[in-house]
């Protein structure tokens, strides 16, 4: 473990001094251990609810009330649907170093995050994320001068998915002003509040479910464990292994933009689980990928896998049926399992792609009332594992694929 943690620091010393030609490799030291100090200090803020002084770490009153808006809806959000973390441990790695002039840099941090959440000591779970900061370093005054994560459901809110952090700073861009930032944030907090009430009413009010399934459903031509065994042991995988048929495994979030690997990562894992490609000559009706110029748009897009999965053509390949996720009353039965996959939309559009890999208490000393944990993939340094789906993208429509086995 030390021989791991060593590397690390040599690859991040190592990123850093060959992108810029300014700072000694004392004050690299000083800069990397900085960057990880407020990001641990921001995580845990948000996370577990500790009380860390952000303001040292940080310039400008606009970005300090960003982050505490950020704080303050995170934490609404671990209350309401009871998201709280137990042996919490945050750990940075550098992706990218840059430097913009002599005096800031723009960095890609991979943060990660590994916790058992209260009442579900036996499974471990975390997730990953990137986030881009700014950052200026004043012969040794180091400050954070924004800091933007493209998967936070707060950052995205507020900004937008598409949002490019080092186009902007480099434009000069004013940050929003605190009274925009309170004003949005009264509204996230708004929405959310209204959503967890709706939810315990109808929890309340459950029926019997006509359409429920087995907690582990099976099909006669789909192997739903062997899914779920993969998604758990690969999410967190720099390079992850081919799911199978002979198809190789290549990160899609390397091609930068608006790709991530989620859905591709769902794709490896049916073939896991015994499916077997479409490959019909067409990528907008098959599900295929042979390489990046010969592949379906339903291999690693959220929306054309949706339509493939549940379309009513009798054509080969997996398939199942759509419903809405919700949290669940197992005395009416289970109305999805393990090994089906369950998409996620940002408030905008449906943007990631998870396989259930659990299930878990949702309301504490209630055991009727289940919900899903779920793993997935989004690039190098930002996966889900065993992650409660209401921790992303909170608030939003959740949607599941109910698979139902092979044609």
């Amino acid at each position: 473990m030390k021989t791991r943690k060593a590397l690390a620091l040599f690859l991040s010393l190592t990123l850093l001094l060959t992108a810029t030609f300014v700072m000694a490799q004392e004050d690299s030291n000083t800069f990397v251990k900085y960057l990880d100090e407020f990001s641990r200090a921001l995580y845990e803020n948000k996370d577990i609810g500790t009380t860390h002084s952000l303001a040292q770490y940080i310039e400008g009153d606009s970005f300090y009330a960003y982050l505490s808006e950020k704080v303050a809806v995170h934490q609404l959000v671990t209350k309401r649907a009871f998201l709280y973390k137990t042996n919490y441990r945050v750990d940075t790695e550098p992706r990218v170093i840059e430097s913009l002039n002599q005096e800031t840099y723009f960095v890609s941090l991979a943060v990660r995050v590994s916790f058992n959440y209260v009442g579900i000591s036996d499974v471990n779970s975390g997730y990953s994320e990137l986030m881009n900061l700014v950052v200026s370093n004043q012969n040794g005054d180091i400050k954070v001068l924004d800091a933007f994560a493209p998967l936070n459901y707060y950052d995205t809110e507020l900004r937008g998915a598409q949002y490019d952090l080092k186009h902007q700073v480099m434009q000069s861009p004013q940050l929003q002003t605190k009274s925009y930032i309170a004003d949005r944030a009264k509204e996230i907090k708004d929405r959310l509040d209204h959503y967890y009430d709706n939810l315990y009413e109808e929890l309340e009010g459950l029926q019997p479910n006509d359409s429920a399934v087995n907690s582990f459903a099976v099909t006669s031509t789909l192997n739903k464990s062997a899914i779920t065994a993969y998604a758990r042991e690969y999410c967190t995988y720099v390079s992850p292994h081919s799911g199978g048929s002979g198809v190789p495994y290549y990160d899609f979030s390397q091609l930068g933009g608006d790709n991530w690997d989620c859905t591709n990562f769902v794709s490896h894992s049916l073939l896991a689980g015994g499916a077997t490609p479409y490959n019909n000559g067409n990528p907008a009706t098959g599900w295929y990928y042979v390489n990046l110029s010969n592949r379906s748009y339903s291999w690693s897009s959220v929306r054309y896998l949706f339509e493939y999965l549940t379309r009513s053509a009798t054509t080969p390949g997996p398939y199942g049926t759509s419903i809405a996720y919700y949290a669940f009353d197992e005395r009416y039965g289970y109305p999805y399992s393990m090994g089906d996959i369950l998409q996620h939309y940002n408030g905008a559009v449906w943007r990631h792609s998870t396989v259930i890999t659990g299930v878990y208490e949702y309301i504490p000393g209630n055991p009727y009332y289940l919900g899903a944990l779920v793993c997935g993939r989004s690039a190098v340094g930002a996966y889900n594992k065993n992650q409660k789906a209401e921790e992303i993208y909170p608030g939003q429509q959740k949607r599941v694929i109910r698979l139902a086995g092979i044609r």
